[in-house]
């Protein structure tokens, strides 16, 4: 018989293995045997097989908790980090700017005129941003303005942006320029009388230049003459007249002469639209205001001068029954082209006296007028004539669009016989076409394209009517009298135009641009 060196129990001779431990009959005793009974296991015996396994588990969890400590630690350490930089950058951008790396200004124009010096602001300045940033980085502009003449050293470096085409690092600069004073002055006057027509900006980088003056006040005395050339250019954009009287108006008592000759002009050539009468009107507030003579004006007869007085054709004065009633048709009738507040009255009076057909006559023309004010009152009018609103038209106010963008010029839509017509005009900025041809990087790759859509609906339309169509090049897109739908009833219709541009971006990721330009609503 054999006995198991480890628990001790007797087996045959033939047996390689105990049938109770499995322990091999030639392995040696690990426990003193008492008896015949198991023996006792001892701690070393208790680590083998079954309690290594545990060990190793345990070994795993503890390893994967102090990781999982470590992870979220992490987390908190770069979350706490990045929160730590975003409000330091005004610090470390104070201590000195590094290379050529952008970062935030640390709050609005004046918290960052006082946090950063002249020098650290003109390097944050010269390191000009992304397109999307350059609101934001305009306040470095600002600020130096606030810095007043101790930034005198920035105007080099501010003026070549007075003429660029980004409405935000122009208008920046600008107002920089005018902070620091009547050295900044030539570069904005540079600006005033820019005139490039390949330039679609022109307009508007004339209207930002006369702003920018007129926020000088009498430092502006020695744009005096360009301002005064501005109001009394036929051809110049009613917006900049306007800040160009206000400029002159801020000089005081200086350009006095300069107010008075503007004043004359509007007078003297017999007429003033609407809304140069809104020009006409600061220039004799502002004479009012400083107690200034007024010269004589031919365009005033009977010695009409006083501040209050409005021009002969375009009176801005609200007009009562009794005054309507001592007009003759024809006046009536001009009253009812040139006044913006008493249409609806001036339109009851006509229709009293017989002159219906007149009085919407007038009315759907000045729905055309876009110059003309009071369109809301035009299209009130109308209705209470019972007559249709036959021409609707839209302008965008927040001219220019960004090189990133695709938006609305102005666009209209008119009922014409049995027919539905619209012109119109949009902008594709040069990225946004750049983008077309770009290779798209990530697994979903967008179609390219740039497209504009108009869709009448309503009246007797049972079905709305839609026209696509493509926009393939940068700058202006236009379309005139284009049919949209034809054989309608009468009824009111509803124009809507959507544009929609899919491309890529620098960094070749696609991007997508939806604008809907609302809708015009006009009547058959």
């Amino acid at each position: 018989m054999k006995k198991c060196p480890k628990c001790g129990r007797t087996s045959p001779p033939a047996l390689a293995f105990c049938p109770r431990c499995r322990t091999p009959f030639n392995a040696p005793a690990t426990a003193k045997q008492e008896g015949n009974g198991p023996a006792r296991k001892t701690p070393e015996t208790s680590g083998a097989a079954g309690g290594a396994g545990k060990s190793r588990k345990t070994a795993v969890v503890i390893s994967g908790v102090v990781l999982l400590a470590m992870a979220v630690a992490g987390g908190f350490y770069l979350l706490s980090g990045n929160m730590y930089d975003i409000k330091t950058k005004s610090l470390q951008l104070a201590q000195g700017i590094q290379g050529r790396q952008w970062k935030y200004p640390p709050g609005d124009a004046a918290e960052t005129a006082r946090v950063m010096s002249v020098q650290q602001l003109i390097e944050a300045w010269k390191t000009v941003p992304g397109r999307s940033q350059t609101l934001i980085h305009s306040t470095y502009a600002k600020a130096l303005g606030l810095k007043g003449r101790e930034a005198l050293s920035a105007i080099p470096v501010l003026a070549p942006y007075v003429t660029d085409k980004d409405l935000y690092l122009r208008q920046g600069a600008m107002e920089g320029l005018a902070g620091i004073g009547e050295e900044g002055l030539p570069h904005i006057l540079k600006a005033l009388n820019y005139r490039d027509k390949a330039d679609t900006n022109d307009v508007t980088i004339r209207w930002d230049a006369a702003m920018a003056i007129a926020k000088m006040g009498p430092r502006a005395k020695n744009a005096e003459k360009e301002l005064l050339a501005a109001i009394i250019n036929p051809e110049e954009n009613v917006n900049v007249k306007g800040d160009a009287a206000a400029a002159l108006a801020g000089i005081g008592p200086d350009a006095v002469p300069s107010l008075n000759r503007a004043r004359c002009y509007f007078y003297d050539k017999g007429g003033t639209s609407v809304a140069e009468t809104g020009v006409l009107r600061t220039i004799n507030i502002a004479l009012q205001g400083m107690n200034a003579a007024m010269e004589p004006c031919k365009g005033l007869g009977g010695g009409q001068q006083g501040a209050d007085q409005g021009a002969p054709v375009s009176s801005p004065t609200f007009l009562s029954a009794s005054d309507l009633g001592r007009m003759q048709t024809p006046q009536l009738l001009d009253a009812l082209r040139s006044n913006p507040y008493n249409k609806q009255m001036i339109a009851d009076e006509l229709v009293r006296r017989g002159a219906q057909a007149e009085a919407v006559e007038a009315l759907q023309a000045m729905l055309r007028d876009k110059e003309q004010k009071g369109l809301l009152g035009i299209k009130m009018a109308l209705s209470k004539l019972k007559a249709p609103v036959v021409y609707d038209w839209s302008r965008n106010s927040f001219l220019p669009i960004a090189e990133d963008n695709i938006g609305l010029i102005e666009w209209a839509a008119e009922t014409r016989n049995d027919s539905v017509y619209s012109s119109g005009r949009i902008y594709v900025g040069r990225d946004v076409i750049a983008g077309l041809s770009r290779g798209q990087q990530g697994m979903v790759t967008l179609p390219a394209f740039v497209r504009y859509t108009l869709k009448v609906k309503g009246g007797s339309l049972a079905q709305p009517v839609e026209k696509i169509f493509e926009a393939a090049r940068e700058g202006e897109h236009s379309w005139d009298n284009v049919i949209l739908a034809s054989g309608i009833g009468p009824g009111k219709y509803s124009v809507t135009l959507f544009l929609h541009a899919q491309f890529a971006k620098e960094d070749g990721t696609g991007r997508i641009l939806n604008n809907n330009a609302g809708f015009l609503e006009i009547e058959r």
